[in-house]
């Protein structure tokens, strides 16, 4: 029971963590102007 419960709230966590790396990146790259790294960053996210 315990593992399952420290499962969910790890996998929820790792959740929480990608989406605010993906929505950090992508509110630098709409705030800067489009630099070398901005269609690998796009490509990354779109994927």
């Amino acid at each position: 029971m315990k593992i399952w419960v420290w499962s969910a709230i790890g996998l929820l966590a790792v959740n929480l963590t990608v989406l605010a790396i993906v929505a950090f990146l992508i509110h630098r790259d709409s705030t800067q102007p489009n630099y070398n790294q901005s269609p690998r960053i796009q490509q990354i996210t779109s994927s």
